[in-house]
């Protein structure tokens, strides 16, 4: 599985810190998901679709 949360911080130019306000998470945590030095949980994943007001399946892709 491949999170696109990058992908989709470029798309909307967004920056960590404008993605950790809406979300609520930290900018550390913005930034390992991002970089994906981290596997998020749902909870994660679903708390970044809401804050971002996305599908919660568009944040990843399954394609490796």
């Amino acid at each position: 599985m491949k999170i696109l949360l990058g992908k989709i911080m470029y798309e909307h130019n967004l920056s960590i810190r404008q993605v950790a306000l809406h979300t609520g998470l930290s900018s550390s945590t913005i930034q390992k998901v991002m970089r994906e030095d981290s596997n998020p949980t749902m909870r994660t994943l679903e708390q970044i679709s809401k804050g971002l007001k996305i599908p919660f399946e568009s944040l990843y892709s399954l394609d490796e």
